[in-house]
């Protein structure tokens, strides 16, 4: 017993001693890298899921970067023969949703001012039976623009999603007053001042009248109606991005990937866009890649009088808008012309993995301005797709409330599964 009460007496002098020692610093080793998510598929559109880190070459502003670690990450779960079973804490008085699997993310927007007039109706039907290629543990959500359409909020009920898409039709006609004026003519007049265009319309509308008064009155006519027939095609299109914009927005506060396909006949662009580039960028930040099914419109519509006189050009301008949306947001452009069913196989393959590429990091990235970015692979026979460009911003909810942070994880499709609780 003495000695054990000696050997106490020693601890408890040493302890003191001990803690007025000073800490040595702790350095930790490591490099700082991006997260870039990347599609890689071959010319059946299958994902190829046997790359290795060497095999990327990834550059940033024009300069060569180190890919530290390549990583292939299956999105199609594969359901347990019996019945879903959850790991449980040893603890009989803990209970976590940690090992919750998780399904992928999809929303299906449909643009009704970029299809025909009860057009799309077999799309829809297709897009229903690419539901039946998803797993129980996916979850899709349904938008439509212009907003008061068919919606329905990401759910795994996709019975749900069904019903809302039979109700989904176009309603697009073509703008027109009471002279014939193409879509191209009407941007080349007011848009370009294009006198040849201006000339070869009035001449076309106008020609057959003899009256000056009545010539120059038809003159006056041609500029006004293409001024109109241009602010009703620009509003359907800001309409169209601006609600892409909002939902782009709204799922920067989801994690993981997430993929949006945008269904319509067309995004009437007249040349580059600056609102092109900031969904580009904002795809990027809410890791969402955009894939685009462009319906295949007739350049005859049995709903018009007569088509329109620059119906080709007309459609040119629509399939520049949506292939610049395609190429900015990391998707790709599916076309529909016979079937939707082979272009909803495809995009299901495509959206089954991806790679998550670990990019070093530089001081610079840390700017706060946007850096290009771009992917490429060595081996022959595929396809990559990848976010053009990146910038570091610190996240969301380091900002946030208490309160901002609960709303945020009461609107999360997913569970929230590190959610800081205090009980007592």
């Amino acid at each position: 017993m003495r000695a054990l009460a000696v050997l106490l007496l020693v601890l408890a002098l040493a302890v003191p001693a001990l803690a007025g020692q000073p800490q040595q610093p702790v350095f930790r080793g490591g490099v700082e890298v991006i997260e870039v998510d990347v599609n890689v598929v071959d010319n059946r559109g299958q994902p190829v899921a046997d790359l290795r880190g060497p095999e990327f070459v990834v550059t940033v502003d024009g300069r060569p970067r180190q890919v530290q670690s390549a990583e292939f990450v299956a999105l199609r779960a594969k359901e347990p023969a019996g019945p879903a079973r959850r790991i449980e804490s040893s603890d009989p008085t803990i209970s976590s949703n940690a090992s919750a699997p998780r399904g992928r993310l999809i929303i299906l927007a449909v643009d009704r001012e970029g299809i025909v007039f009860g057009g799309g109706r077999s799309t829809m039907r297709a897009a229903s039976r690419f539901l039946d290629k998803l797993g129980p543990r996916d979850k899709v959500a349904l938008i439509t623009v212009p907003a008061g359409g068919p919606s329905a909020d990401f759910t795994t009920n996709h019975q749900a999603i069904r019903r809302q898409l039979e109700r989904t039709t176009g309603e697009a006609a073509r703008p027109r007053g009471n002279l014939d004026i193409g879509i191209r003519e009407a941007y080349s007049i007011d848009r370009h001042s294009d006198r040849m265009t201006e000339a070869a319309v009035i001449g076309r509308l106008c020609g057959q009248i003899r009256s000056p008064q009545a010539f120059e009155q038809c003159e006056l006519e041609v500029r006004s109606q293409s001024g109109v027939i241009v602010i009703e095609m620009q509003r359907r299109v800001d309409t169209a991005l601006h609600s892409l914009r909002s939902v782009l927005q709204a799922l920067r506060d989801f994690d993981g990937p997430k993929s949006l396909v945008w269904i319509s006949e067309g995004l009437v662009m007249d040349g580059p866009r600056g609102e092109l580039a900031e969904i580009g960028r904002l795809a990027a930040a809410a890791r969402t890649t955009v894939s685009v099914v462009i319906l295949d419109a007739p350049l005859t519509d049995v709903s018009e009088p007569t088509p329109s006189p620059s119906a080709k050009e007309d459609r040119q301008m629509a399939l520049q808008g949506m292939e610049m949306l395609a190429a900015l947001t990391g998707g790709a452009p599916y076309r529909v012309s016979a079937g939707a069913e082979f272009v909803f196989e495809l995009l299901e393959n495509e959206i089954s993995g991806y790679y998550l590429l670990g990019v070093e990091s530089t001081p610079s990235d840390r700017d706060g301005k946007r850096h290009p970015i771009k992917v490429t692979v060595g081996r022959r026979g595929v396809t990559v797709r990848a976010r053009q460009e990146f910038a570091v911003v610190p996240p969301a909810a380091a900002s946030q409330s208490p309160q901002e942070r609960v709303m945020r994880a009461l609107g999360s499709p997913f569970a929230a599964t590190d959610f800081p609780v205090r009980m007592t």
